[in-house]
């Protein structure tokens, strides 16, 4: 796992800054937020947040999923890419990759699992 996060902070060009919470940023998407993902497919791609909350249905053979509060962006996104990182510009994660459809890529927002998982952020010296 180290040498894992080892290589997307190169990717990433230093260090991950600390989670951002977009539920009290509803001006995100009319500020056009860059955002960008480090997938393992399409590499690094670069993109601009379109929609926030977006709620989208994924299709599956014996069920169609309904998910909520969902970072929509404009990222090209390829299969392999799924849970890659989704980061501002000042390296801030966002969210991960759940899937694309209609040429948006769908990210779950990163609160949502951090409120899920019960995940505390790390005490600063």
């Amino acid at each position: 796992l180290a040498a894992t996060a080892g290589r997307i902070t190169v990717a990433l060009s230093g260090p991950l800054g600390p989670p951002r919470s977009l539920a009290q940023e509803i001006d995100a998407v009319e500020q056009n937020l860059a955002v960008r993902m480090i997938g393992r497919t399409s590499g690094s791609a670069h993109g601009t947040l379109l929609e926030f909350p977006a709620v989208h249905t994924f299709e599956y053979e014996d069920r169609d999923v309904v998910l909520f509060s969902l970072l929509a962006t404009d990222i090209q996104t390829s299969g392999g890419d799924y849970g890659a990182l989704l980061v501002d510009a000042d390296r801030r994660p966002l969210g991960t990759l759940v899937g694309a459809a209609g040429g948006r890529s769908y990210f779950i927002n990163i609160q949502s699992i951090i409120e899920l998982m019960n995940l505390a952020p790390a005490e600063s010296n």
